[in-house]
């Protein structure tokens, strides 16, 4: 994974369009009626410019369909290489056999008068060629001359031996083409023959549909796969079925690496390598190659910009941070303006933007029955606005949008309860558990019962929430349609274990938690310690960290001798990795690294 990552994953960089003309491989500009047996260009007319979309990257397959930069075009299809047949001679794919520009090698011309036939100049086509408008062509496979000279195929058509058709459903390339096991990437698939029955699989899994650009590209959302390189399938309604083998490779996470701080508490902007957060970072959030960061005790919310990152060469040098709000170190209130003159007392947890809108609770943790604002920051602007009130609501730590009209809180303090807001009018409802019951009790709406609610995060399909419990020690689940609680794992008892099931492994004081595909990642904050969590078959391990080796000067490298200090707040990138966080309330001894670590 050598190449950079451009800064949003979801919009394939296009190269700059070329006009080409390449006849069977051969240059050649004119009309693109083949009448003229000496000057005309039998090829595909792209807006007034002749050109061969079997080999054209700024129109591979059809009139302005542009190749990723890095491909080529082969066969109409855009690929890493040459295929068919065809070889790359700069930066296009030609048929040195016939292509008096390249014949019989790269920069072979041709004199004048002379034709290129069997990769040989001479005066004649030979080799079962024939001549049409002075270039030797194929006429069993040229689409604009299929079966014999100036026997054009109709546009969309392709020509087999020598009778036009319906091209066949076919893959051509997917960007990225790499990306984390827990899936959750957007990518786009060039082929031809898209339509709106056509499927896609990774690794044997349903890639969902994001959106049907056109008959030969689309975007998709991978799904969680094995670790190694993956098939990637496409099938349509009419049973046909196209494949492209090792296409997209699914990354393992092997290794932790500072990105962010010095090792000493400040609110310097800036590289990662010189920037500096505090101790109490309560929360991380990632969208596209910007994360977000409530910097607790800096009073602020600050932004990395992983734009830069290699994503096979992490280095801190790499990420630019900023302050988008706050940032008086030092000064705790809660004042709503624009940019540095906004403050705060203590952010916490913002969520995915909402309409450019980053949502966050506000609150003073050092006593749980502290009111608590829910607050906005306008990601362009930095202004910064309360939209609930602290008068009223208490404790409210995780948040997560269901992609529609609600936001969801996770009310630790002395409430206790998941409630649901309704963005549209801010009222606000108790989800789960009632307010002042302390309890560790899976059922359903009220009737359930929790002790400190506090990470929040919700699945891809919208259909379920996650919550880490921290005084019961769990992560538990939430059926947004029929409000059933239920326990995913952890015994109730403060601990560290990992185990195939989850109703045997243990937590301690488990912090936020990032949900991507069919796993949860918890920052375990006790035990220093990051864990994932299998939501298929409930199985707990350890990625990195142990209560064992829990020390404010962390260790980076390998996965297995990589130490954390308090854990905190984590965040999922599918093509970056695990973003966290250590955190310190101040009132509270566990050791703090005041950095922000990648788990790539």
């Amino acid at each position: 994974m050598a190449k950079r990552i451009s800064t949003s994953m979801s919009i394939r960089i296009r190269r700059v369009s070329v006009v080409l003309a390449l006849a069977i491989g051969a240059i050649g500009v004119g009309s693109c009626d083949s009448d003229d047996d000496e000057g005309g260009c039998p090829l595909t007319d792209c807006g007034g410019s002749c050109v061969d979309t079997r080999f054209d990257p700024a129109h591979c397959g059809g009139c302005g369909n542009v190749c990723p930069t890095n491909q080529l075009c082969s066969s109409g299809s855009c690929a890493d290489s040459c295929g068919g047949g065809t070889t790359e001679c700069g930066g296009l794919c030609v048929d040195t056999n016939l292509d008096p520009a390249n014949c019989g090698t790269c920069s072979n011309s041709c004199a004048a008068g002379e034709l290129c036939s069997g990769g040989t100049c001479g005066l004649e086509c030979v080799g079962g060629t024939t001549e049409c408008g002075s270039v030797c062509v194929d006429t069993n496979i040229d689409p604009s001359h299929c079966g014999g000279c100036d026997a054009p195929c109709d546009p969309g058509e392709v020509c087999t031996a020598g009778s036009c058709g319906l091209p066949a459903l076919s893959f051509g390339s997917i960007a990225p083409d790499h990306g984390y096991y827990p899936g959750g990437l957007t990518v786009t698939i060039l082929g031809t023959v898209f339509d709106h029955t056509t499927e896609v699989s990774i690794d044997g899994e349903p890639c969902p549909i994001i959106e049907w650009i056109s008959g030969s590209e689309l975007t998709c959302l991978t799904p969680t796969g094995t670790p190694g390189a993956a098939d990637v399938i496409l099938t349509n309604g009419a049973s046909e079925t196209a494949t492209g083998a090792d296409a997209f490779t699914y990354a393992d996470f092997t290794t932790v690496t500072t990105i962010v701080g010095t090792g000493t508490a400040g609110i310097t902007n800036g590289a990662g390598d010189v920037a500096q957060v505090s101790g109490a970072v309560n929360g991380l959030t990632a969208d596209g190659a910007t994360v977000y960061v409530a910097d607790g005790t800096n009073y602020a919310i600050r932004t990395l910009d992983l734009s830069q990152l290699d994503a096979s060469n992490i280095q801190a040098s790499d990420v630019t941070v900023a302050t988008l709000a706050g940032g008086t170190m030092g000064t705790q209130d809660s004042t709503d303006s624009t940019g540095a003159t906004a403050q705060f007392r203590q952010p916490d947890d913002p969520g995915v933007p909402i309409f450019g809108l980053l949502h966050m609770s506000d609150t003073e943790w050092a006593g749980f029955s502290v009111p608590t604002a829910l607050r906005t920051v306008d990601v362009t602007t930095g202004e910064t606005t309360t939209f609930i009130n602290a008068s009223t609501y208490y404790g409210y730590a995780g948040l997560a949008w269901d992609g529609g009209p609600f936001l969801y809180a996770a009310e630790c303090s002395n409430i206790n309860t998941i409630r649901r807001i309704d963005l549209t009018t801010n009222g606000i409802i108790d989800f789960a558990g009632t307010a002042g019951v302390f309890g560790d009790v899976d059922d359903t709406g009220p009737a359930a019962e929790m002790n400190c609610p506090y990470g929040l995060d919700i699945d891809a399909t919208g259909e379920n929430l996650y919550f880490v419990d921290w005084d019961n020690a769990k992560l538990r689940s939430i059926d947004i349609g029929t409000k059933a609680v239920a326990t995913v794992a952890g015994t109730g008892v403060a601990g560290f274990a990992d185990a195939t099931q989850g109703s045997q492994a243990q937590f301690d004081s488990p912090g936020k938690v990032a949900v991507a595909g069919n796993y949860a990642f918890v920052a375990d904050l006790n035990n220093c310690a990051v864990r994932q969590v299998n939501l298929t078959t409930t199985e707990v391990t350890t990625l990195a960290g142990s209560p064992s080796n829990c020390v404010a000067a962390v260790v980076d490298g390998p996965l297995a001798s990589a130490t954390f200090a308090s854990p905190g707040g984590i965040a999922y990138h599918p093509v970056y990795g695990l973003v966290v966080s250590s955190t310190d309330w101040g009132w509270r001894t566990e050791p703090v690294s005041h950095k922000i670590r990648l788990i790539h």
